[in-house]
This record gives C-alpha cells, structure tokens and sequence, in this order.
C-alpha cells in the first residue's frame, strides 16, 4: 500500500527487474511529464523528480475504487494503462464533481493535495499507473497524512497548540 489509510495493490515501477521497462517509464512518462510540470506548474524542471510511482488495478473482483484522499506529492499524474472497453465505471473524480476517464495512453496531472479519489469499477479491472513527482526536498507527504487526520476530526499539533493558547473555545 502506498498511502496507509488508503491502501491499494501496488506494483511499484523502482520494483520492475527489468531495466528495458525501466527506460520506458523514464523515456516515455516521467521525463515528458516533467517538462510539462515545469511548464504548467511552473516549477524549476531540473528541480522536479519522480518520488514514486506504480501501477494500481481496479477490478470488481478486488479494490473497486479509491475513497477521497490527498496524495503525498507536489504534483500528481494518473496515466490510463487499460482500453475503456475492458472496464465499466472508474476514472478519478475530483471535489468539485469532475471525472476524468482519460483513454489509454493519456493521463491527468494534478496538484497532489487536491482531495480525489478512485470512481468504482462496475464490471471488468481498470490498470492506472499514478507518479508522485517532488520538487527538491518537496514531497507533502507528511501535509497529506496530517490533513487527512484533519478531516477525521484528530486536530493534531494544531488542536494541542489551540489548546494551550485557548485558542477556538
């Protein structure tokens, strides 16, 4: 699992034994994915790199969906890997009601603190391969688990600071 609270089965690309397919995440993913990240995200693209990545499976015979969540990254891209006509349902839906279903082979970069979550897959399996990219020593991994608690209802440090101060009695 990659994300504790929402776990998934995960094949992490740095696992692939072979150096071939390596190439061509590196060549045909993650460098295009970097140049349009320092572009439209506007961040310094010799300072922007792959934190992680993997391919997840959506199947009605095990995970169906994702619930809402925050990703661990700067920015985040969700790269379709199946054909539309294996699976019904699914895509990545945003907060604001959004869902984006891209074909194979096309995918979405997003800020990866924006809450998203996985749309169930109704018949069929859906493969995505999702990439957290940083930014220097970025990665909001540590904002995303703290927000999530947040959300929850745990106020963490900040809870225990309003308290101490009598803060939002």
């Amino acid at each position: 699992a990659t994300h504790k609270k929402y776990g998934t089965k995960d094949v992490k690309i740095r696992g692939l034994s072979s150096t071939a397919a390596q190439k061509i995440f590196q060549d045909k993913l993650a460098e295009p994915l970097i140049d349009a990240i320092g572009e439209y995200f506007e961040l310094p693209k010799g300072d922007v790199s792959v934190d992680d990545a993997f391919i997840v499976r959506y199947a009605t015979d095990s995970q169906r969906g994702l619930a809402f969540h925050r990703d661990g990254s700067i920015v985040s891209a969700i790269i379709s890997l199946s054909d539309e006509r294996d699976y019904v349902g699914g895509g990545t839906q945003f907060m604001d009601g959004s869902v984006y279903r891209p074909s194979q082979g096309g995918g979405i970069l997003f800020g990866g603190q924006r809450l998203h979550g996985g749309v169930d897959i109704t018949r069929g399996a859906r493969y995505i391969c999702t990439i957290f990219f940083k930014c220097g020593g970025l990665s909001c991994r540590d904002l995303a688990v703290l927000k999530d608690k947040e959300e929850e209802g745990d106020p963490g440090i900040w809870g225990t600071i309003a308290d101490v101060l009598g803060v939002g009695k």
